[in-house]
């Protein structure tokens, strides 16, 4: 006996929410980039317990056969996990063409197209691999991904609010729904699942972030900093994170607040530092830079 493997991966989730634009004079939109959701860390495989499959210690020599579609999906997960993934692309294809049912093959080949940038081919497979496994949590988070990602987002959103619904303790998948429902415009609820998503993923960065953009999309500017301070506080490296967290405190005049973020991006990226700068004192000045 062996048994099926799926390449089960943590996509490096595509969050980008869009531009959020200000009802204060002069201030610029939050970094576009800045709403992807990601975990706090790069995925670690071997940390989630969910790297490429190898094929299974128990097929033997005699099971090795280019006629079999589950040895075939496995030596695809197999040239996954060596960064294969042209000839993964011709296993999980040849695994699919044999055995059209094998949800496992389907889900690897839509993960397979994801990796090499060829999203619209990868929908497909998704699709049929939530139709054949519906209860499958992980071909579900692919399929939502995909939606996510071809901007389809009312699918994105029924998506997720069904994977939601099959795991709900999952702290990535709320932060991955809240960031659909903001792109949606209900920011209201996004506030609700993101608040779920960081209180039983207190480190997740990303999601902190999110939920900066929900409140600053609801005018709730203080509410806003304080989600995109603890995003700072969790990654200071961020450049969009400190961003974030700059604008917001310059809408509801903090004034010392902003300058550190200000100072802060200085040296790390000085047009977004002068973007602060003037929103801070865009009540006093006129122009700040060259004249033209």
């Amino acid at each position: 006996m062996y048994r099926v493997c799926v390449i089960a991966v943590f996509s490096p989730f595509f969050f980008l929410i869009s531009p959020v634009t200000l009802n204060a004079q002069n201030a610029p939109p939050l970094d576009r980039s800045a709403g992807r959701v990601e975990p706090a860390k790069k995925a670690n495989y071997k940390d989630k317990g969910a790297g490429p499959v190898v094929v299974d210690s128990k097929v033997t020599a005699n099971d090795r056969k280019l006629g079999d579609p589950v040895y075939l999906n496995n030596l695809g997960a197999e040239h996954t996990a060596h960064n294969r993934h042209d000839d993964a692309l011709k296993a999980f294809k040849a695994a699919v063409e044999l055995k059209p049912d094998l949800s496992a093959a389907h889900v690897n080949l839509n993960i397979t197209y994801e990796r090499l940038g060829r999203l619209k081919e990868a929908l497909p497979p998704a699709r049929r691999g939530v139709e054949l496994a519906p209860q499958d949590v992980r071909a579900r988070t692919q399929l939502c991904g995909i939606f996510y990602m071809l901007d389809i987002d009312r699918e994105a959103l029924r998506c997720y609010e069904t994977l939601d619904k099959l795991n709900p303790d999952d702290s990535e998948i709320q932060a991955q729904f809240g960031a659909a429902l903001i792109r949606n415009g209900e920011n209201k609820r996004a506030i609700r699942v993101l608040e779920q998503a960081v209180a039983r993923s207190p480190l997740h960065a990303q999601a902190y972030n999110s939920l900066g953009f929900a409140y600053f999309n609801r005018k709730k500017y203080r509410e806003a900093a304080g989600a995109f301070k603890r995003a700072v506080e969790i990654d200071p490296s961020s450049v969009k994170f400190r961003f974030n967290l700059g604008v917001s405190q310059a809408l509801y005049n903090n004034k010392p607040g902003a300058l550190s973020q200000y100072r802060a991006l200085r040296e790390l990226d000085p047009a977004r530092a002068r973007q602060i700068y003037r929103l801070i004192y865009r009540d006093k000045l006129l122009h700040v830079g060259p004249q033209r």
